[in-house]
C-alpha cells in the first residue's frame, strides 16, 4: 500500500486530485493530463513551467528543454563527453529563453540541465534546418531516431498548449503554436506558411523563400511558368502549387 499512498499524495500536492472524505476526484488539471496521455510529472512540469513564463519574451529552446526534460519525452539523447563544450556554449547562447533555469550555486542542478542538452540541441538543429546527415555527424542521432523524437515532441508541445489555455497563459499560446509548427515541418518561422502547402517540405520550402517566393499570395501572383523553374519544384509540381493557391 505504501507506494499507492505515495502516489496518492503526489496527486494530492499537487492538485491533480482532490479528496472529499474518502472520496478522490480528479480537478480540471488532472483531467486534462489524463485527456492527454501524458505522464502526470509531464503535466505538473508544463503547468510549472508555464507559471514563469512571461508573455513577449523569446522562449524556443527554453520550451525545447521543457519538452526534453519531460518523463514522456524519448528516445532521450544523454550528452557524450564529446558533446560537453558544445553544450555549454549552446546553453549560454541562449540562456535569455530559458524557462527551467539551473540556481547560480547549484552544480547539480546545471549538470542536470547540461545533461538535456544534446536533446535540445537535436531539436533546435531540426527547426533550425539541418540536414539528418549533418545531425547525424554533430550529434550522433540516427534518422529513425531523429524522428521519433520529433514526433514525440509534437505532441507534447501541444499538450503544453492545452495546458496553456487551461491556465489562462493565453500570450503564450502563439508561441507554442508557432514551435510546434516549426517541429513539424523542421523549418524556421519564416517557412511555415508555405509549408502549408501539400507536396512542399523544409527543402523545397527553403528553396522557394530563396527564390523570392515567400508567401501563398507570392504564389498566387506568380506565372507557374516561372515557379517551375525553382529549383526541387519542375512543372508539375508548380501546377499542383497553383491549383492549391487559388483555394485561398
Amino acid at each position: 500500500m505504501g507506494h499507492i499512498d505515495e502516489a496518492f499524495g503526489y496527486l494530492l500536492s499537487e492538485k491533480l486530485l482532490e479528496s472529499n472524505g474518502n472520496l478522490f476526484y480528479a480537478t480540471e488539471f488532472g483531467k486534462r493530463v489524463s485527456i492527454l496521455y501524458i505522464d502526470p510529472a509531464t503535466g505538473v512540469l508544463f503547468r510549472n513551467a508555464l507559471k514563469t513564463m512571461e508573455a513577449g519574451r523569446e522562449h524556443t529552446v527554453g520550451l525545447l528543454h521543457v519538452i526534453a526534460r519531460s518523463p514522456d519525452f524519448e528516445p532521450k539523447f544523454p550528452l557524450r563527453n564529446r558533446d560537453l563544450d558544445q553544450a555549454i556554449a549552446f546553453l549560454e547562447e541562449h540562456s535569455g529563453e530559458m524557462v527551467l533555469k539551473p540556481h547560480s550555486k547549484s552544480y547539480a542542478e546545471y549538470d542536470e540541465t547540461l545533461q538535456d542538452m544534446r536533446s535540445v540541441m537535436t531539436l533546435y538543429a531540426w527547426i533550425d534546418e539541418m540536414r539528418e546527415e549533418q545531425i547525424l555527424s554533430r550529434l550522433g542521432v540516427e534518422p529513425g531516431d531523429l524522428h521519433r523524437a520529433v514526433d514525440n515532441s509534437d505532441w507534447l508541445i501541444y499538450s503544453l498548449g492545452e495546458l496553456a489555455k487551461l491556465f489562462k497563459k493565453a500570450g503564450l499560446n502563439s508561441e507554442i503554436d508557432v514551435l510546434r509548427r516549426r517541429v513539424e515541418g523542421g523549418v524556421g518561422k519564416e517557412l511555415i506558411e508555405l509549408t502549408a502547402l501539400q507536396g512542399v517540405g523544409r527543402v523545397r520550402a527553403r528553396s522557394l523563400h530563396t527564390a523570392g517566393y515567400r508567401s501563398i499570395e507570392d504564389i498566387q501572383e506568380a506565372p507557374a511558368d516561372k515557379l517551375a523553374l525553382v529549383e526541387k519544384i519542375g512543372t508539375a509540381l508548380a501546377r499542383k502549387l497553383k491549383e492549391q493557391v487559388s483555394r485561398y
